[in-house]
């Protein structure tokens, strides 16, 4: 079931604060723009998924908390991306790696991680 923007508003209000909102709404439209026509997120309580609308496998998550988000990848053993951490708390299948984002200057991190997408298409979903 896909998700739309005013479910995701909603939830992000309630889970949120505002400056952690804006960091969401950065990352999520560079995890969206990987492949915009193949990409759907699902909202639930805690986290929101990121998948290939063609095999329907999560390679992206992140968690909200109040002042910060989780940002979880599935990366192959081979994929190397400087700062993630192994991902195993976060118990989601397929996903490897994380890295907490709580301010502006981190984003770069995500971006990175599209950049490795983008060259090594990791991700499938082109």
């Amino acid at each position: 079931m896909g998700s739309n923007e005013s479910e995701l508003l909603n939830k992000l209000a309630k889970k949120c604060s505002d400056k952690t909102q804006k960091l969401f709404f950065r990352i999520h439209k560079i995890i969206l723009k990987i492949s915009p026509r193949n990409i759907n997120y699902d909202i639930y309580p805690i986290y929101i998924t990121y998948c290939n609308v063609k095999t329907d496998k999560v390679f992206a998550l992140i968690y909200l908390n109040k002042d910060h988000l989780d940002v979880g990848f599935s990366l192959k053993k081979e994929q190397k991306l400087k700062g993630a951490k192994n991902a195993g708390h976060m118990k989601y299948p397929g996903i490897t790696k994380y890295v907490r984002i709580s301010s502006l200057n981190e984003i770069d991190f995500i971006r990175a991680f599209k950049m490795s997408f983008d060259a090594a298409n990791e991700a499938n979903v082109s």
